[in-house]
């Protein structure tokens, strides 16, 4: 009698046991669906700083300052280190603010930072746009997801930003083509893009585009960067594209191409609609933008419309991500 108790209490714990199990499971998953769900709603977000913000001006504005960076989820320069590394997050923390004061050092107006980190739990949760902006001195931040995935805990929320001194309206997502549509959906993405407008002093207007082309495919780059085209000439407004392109032209290091002997660069450049400062070949080191231990490549670029030409493009070599910042001095040519 008493084993056929025992038995029935083990039975109807178990049963409670795997209930538990399901429910928590099934909350797991309710609160992965949620987000998933409410994604498009949340993938593009402006925050404005107030206490960065500066009286209104109606200086005219003949030259601008920009910049891009790749800051690797605040990683840290080693090539190939893996997101969970970087040291403990009050190291990241400290790496973070290094950088904000980088950029503000090189008095950038504008900066577009790819790899950055909003809520990841590798990086201890970090907004880590708010920390560089807030370090930078930057009071209008727009951040675009291209992950984002959350369980109890856990998430990861990753993507690019454009940070800037002066008012940012109408940010756009841009849906870049990507190699697998399934991992669109369960993850949110995997190299998107952004448009922002952006008010200048003089009350004229730029358009900036937030760039990180696909890694592993030229044709889906060349695809990108036919929509960054395309979104340019649907605008009025002059744009500069900044960013990881993941590209060289043709005859510069590791350049690829697709079948038919395109590449992503050269589009760009074949357009006339945006124009760069190329450096010569062979490239200069002093030119190349990764990896920043032992520069081989140049695939960080800053792109602009004939309204703003590029001056001035330099490389600036620091060891706070495995990629090294791009800024370029603009000068305005001509009245949009």
């Amino acid at each position: 009698m008493k084993n056929e108790k025992d038995n029935a209490r083990r039975r109807s714990l178990g049963r409670y046991v795997v209930l538990g199990f399901m429910l928590c499971i099934g909350f797991i998953l309710g609160w992965y669906a949620v987000v998933r769900l409410s994604s498009p709603w949340t993938v593009v977000k402006s925050i404005t700083l107030p206490q960065f913000v500066a009286e209104s001006s109606q200086m005219p504005i003949c030259t601008l300052k920009v910049g891009c960076y790749n800051i690797a989820h605040g990683r840290g320069g080693q090539f190939e280190a893996k997101n969970w590394d970087g040291g403990s997050r009050t190291d990241k923390i400290a790496r973070l603010k290094k950088i904000g004061k980088l950029l503000s050092e090189e008095h950038l107006e504008i900066v577009v930072l790819n790899e950055v980190d909003f809520a990841s739990v590798w990086s201890g949760h970090i907004d880590q746009a708010r920390v560089i902006a807030e370090e930078g001195g930057y009071p209008y931040i727009v951040q675009q997801r291209n992950i984002d995935i959350a369980i109890p805990f856990v998430s990861l929320r990753f993507g690019n930003v454009i940070l800037s001194k002066y008012p940012m309206t109408e940010a756009t997502f841009l849906d870049y083509p990507n190699p697998s549509e399934v991992v669109e959906l369960f993850t949110g993405g995997y190299k998107e893009g952004l448009v922002a407008t952006i008010a200048l002093p003089d009350s004229s207007q730029i358009r900036v585009a937030a760039v990180h082309l696909c890694v592993s495919s030229e044709p889906i780059r060349i695809a990108s960067a036919e929509m960054l085209l395309e979104a340019q000439r649907q605008s009025v407004l002059p744009m500069i594209l900044m960013g990881d392109f993941n590209a060289a032209p043709t005859g510069y290091p590791e350049h690829q191409t697709d079948k038919n002997g395109r590449n992503a660069i050269d589009l760009l450049l074949e357009s006339q609609q945006v124009g760069t400062k190329l450096p010569g070949v062979p490239v200069s080191p002093e030119a190349l933008t990764f990896p920043s231990e032992r520069p081989a490549q140049i695939i960080d670029w800053i792109f602009s419309s004939s309204v703003w030409k590029i001056e001035k493009m330099r490389v600036i070599r620091t060891p706070l991500s495995d990629h090294l910042p791009v800024m370029a001095l603009l000068a305005k040519t001509q009245k949009p």
